[in-house]
């Protein structure tokens, strides 16, 4: 299993331990929001900027059939509410970390495995986006 996907079922099991999801205790399945969970995933929907830019970009993609138009609909106007950039029409970016928010909105959405979370270091042609962000040019 590669790093970056034992990290992303690590943020997924550190808010089952804390709390904020529930699983059904004997097959691990059938995660939801807990009460707490929901709290958070409501104070998380604004987010905080950080002093400074880690350099990395967070990129969400994802491929919800169209049975699911609402759903997919619904994460389209989430994103660009929570402040992404929409590269194409299913691949969105945002600069600054929002793992744990990601986390929820897939499992509120039931969405886990139609979305991937991905932080890339650099992207080509990237001055529209550090612009429309207000990150450093150089």
């Amino acid at each position: 299993m590669s790093n970056k996907l034992f990290h992303a079922q690590s943020v997924f099991w550190q808010l089952v331990n804390e709390g904020y999801i529930e699983v059904d205790a004997k097959t691990k399945k059938n995660a939801r929001l807990s009460e707490k969970g929901r709290r958070q995933f409501e104070m998380l929907k604004v987010p905080k900027k950080p002093r400074w830019w880690d350099g990395k970009w967070r990129m969400l993609t994802f491929d919800i059939k169209e049975r699911r138009r609402a759903t997919r609909d619904k994460i389209r106007d989430t994103l660009r509410t929570f402040g992404f950039f929409r590269l194409q029409n299913s691949v969105w970016v945002y600069p600054y970390n929002c793992e744990e928010y990601i986390s929820m909105l897939k499992v509120d959405q039931k969405i886990g495995k139609d979305v991937l979370y991905v932080i890339a270091d650099q992207i080509e042609n990237n001055q529209d986006l550090k612009k429309y962000f207000d990150l450093p040019l150089r």
